[in-house]
């Protein structure tokens, strides 16, 4: 009886307990949006005599209820431009808004992130005429820099990718639904691998090696009756495609119905959908993203990571110009919602927030920079050092000029967060500890044997 109630006591420790610990335990870490001010897109002689940086954070996103469209925290750059030269200065700037968090709702993304009311542009105290723009960012893991760069106002093609080039959809259909004894498990296709076509799969399952200038894929068929993808180039001859059963049996070869279009209207063909994007950023953003998958992917095959989605490569910009006559000062102001790094891994969540200060090199000259933090939480720590709080409770810091380092700065309820224990740790821990044990226990009860075995010899 003993032994079965050891037996059950350790079941409860392995399975109950950990159980217990991952119920308990949510994601630890959010990734926010990094902010950042004005870029200048071309080299300008205007200096910034004074920048005063704020940070207004009167919410923190609450990860646990919908995301509230009235959700408020937001930072402003003020700048004090003045124009030292004797002619007019136009200058085009960019203001990176950047992309959302996956913890923000679909609710804000719509009704607030997708409309100019999403980010304030003054000039004087008067609003600025702006253009919502689009780049390419891979999974929102680009830097501002790479972004800027893939903001571009014409049409981006390479030596293969053009906006003509010819492309064909083509659509493989079973002539009759398989018994349920066998059905399709597999479509297999045995592609041709040249520099003058590409292949546009949803998704793939396998891919073979090369051999004599042929590659065979496989993609799942589970279910489905028919399968797609688009050839983007040219072949003398459309490949056809067999359908496997069980055990790779064939069920039918069969050849496909060709529908034909170009490369443009792929890309665009659902425009309508995104009214708020030009046409140049919608398709220079998937194409880009095409060509990052065909430099990633096996040669002439595209699959899981191209999306049709922007929503997960677009970067949101403001691009505007300014013009500011001979020997003038204006006062240029941009304001945005502030998205912070989330890390629940203490007894309250720590709130991390970045903002790009490098930006700023882009003006002739930079002269002054003061920041503040308005908040009811405490500022725990900063990358520029400390901050001093005032009587009113805001934190301030002063830079005679631009600092090198960028700013980040946390935030909590609480001054003196405590990180929690690891729930893998403690599963690790209740998982191996009573196995480990058991293993001691069975070595000291062998020793014990071996040496009441050695006395028993002696005598």
């Amino acid at each position: 009886m003993k032994l079965k109630h050891s037996i059950l006591l350790f079941l409860l420790l392995v399975f109950l307990i950990p159980e217990a610990v991952f119920a308990n335990s949510n994601i630890r870490y959010y990734e926010g949006k990094t902010a950042s001010g004005v870029v200048s897109l071309t080299e300008n002689p205007l200096i910034v005599t004074h920048e005063s940086l704020s940070f207004d954070v009167q919410d923190f996103p609450d990860l646990y209820v919908e995301f509230k469209d009235d959700y408020h925290a937001e930072y402003t750059a003020e700048y004090t431009i003045s124009n030292p030269t004797d002619l007019t200065v136009k200058v085009g700037l960019a203001f990176p808004v950047g992309a959302l968090p996956n913890y923000v709702s679909e609710s804000y993304r719509k009704n607030i992130y997708g409309k100019k009311e999403a980010g304030r542009l003054l000039l004087n105290g008067e609003p600025v005429e702006y253009q919502m723009r689009y780049s390419y960012d891979r999974y929102h893991s680009l830097s501002y820099e790479e972004t800027l760069k893939n903001l571009s106002d014409t049409y981006i093609e390479d030596g293969f990718f053009t906006k003509d080039l010819p492309v064909t959809r083509l659509t493989y259909s079973l002539s009759s639904v398989p018994g349920r004894n066998n059905p399709v498990q597999n479509f297999a296709f045995r592609l041709p691998v040249n520099a003058s076509c590409q292949y546009l799969f949803p998704y793939v399952n396998s891919v073979g090696e090369e051999s004599e200038g042929y590659r065979e894929i496989r993609v799942g068929g589970e279910g489905k009756t028919s399968l797609s993808f688009c050839l983007l180039g040219t072949l003398n001859e459309y490949p056809t495609c067999d359908a496997l059963g069980k055990d790779d049996e064939l069920i039918e070869t069969i050849s496909p119905e060709a529908e034909t279009t170009d490369l443009s209207h792929l890309l665009l063909e659902d425009a309508s959908a995104y009214p708020e994007m030009s046409e140049v950023d919608l398709y220079n953003i998937r194409i880009l993203s095409l060509m990052e998958q065909r430099n990633h992917q096996e040669p002439a095959l595209l699959g899981d990571g191209f999306s049709f989605d922007v929503n997960l490569h677009s970067y949101l910009w403001y691009q505007y110009e300014l013009e500011i006559k001979p020997h003038a000062t204006v006062v240029h102001s941009v304001t945005a919602p502030l998205f912070p790094d989330i890390d629940a891994g203490y007894t309250m969540p720590v709130y991390s927030y970045e903002y790009l200060l490098s930006p700023a090199k882009g003006w002739g000259d930079f002269e002054g920079l003061d920041i503040s933090v308005q908040s009811s939480r405490y500022l725990l720590s900063s990358s520029l050092g400390e901050f001093e709080k005032g009587e009113d409770g805001i934190y301030r810091m002063h830079f005679d000029q631009l600092p090198e380092e960028e700013l980040t700065f946390e935030l909590c309820e609480t001054l003196h967060p405590q990180k929690e224990s690891n729930p893998y740790f403690v599963y690790f821990l209740m998982l191996f500890l009573p196995v480990i044990l058991i293993i001691l226990a069975l070595l000291i009860f062998i020793i014990r044997r071996i040496v009441k075995g050695n006395k028993r010899l002696k005598k």
